[in-house]
């Protein structure tokens, strides 16, 4: 088990929070968790994205093109 955090929440985040917790049968770290971790994953691919349009010559394969490439059948 990891280290505990506080998160401060005004009357009617807290409600919302604690109706979609309700809702999806969650708990309130497994919600954290997943939002923050998801969160973090979606920045390093933003910047991954960014880093290869910096590189990318606009060449384009036909998808066909690729499948024959991996004898991939259509």
């Amino acid at each position: 088990m990891g280290s505990t955090k506080t998160v401060r929440f005004n009357k009617e985040d807290e409600e919302l929070v604690n109706a979609y917790l309700k809702a999806t049968g969650k708990t309130f770290s497994q919600l954290v968790h997943e939002n923050i971790v998801n969160k973090i994953e979606d920045e390093i691919d933003i910047k991954a994205y960014q880093e290869f349009l910096k590189t990318d010559d606009g060449t384009k394969i036909p998808f066909e093109e690729v499948a024959k490439e991996f004898n991939v059948e259509l």
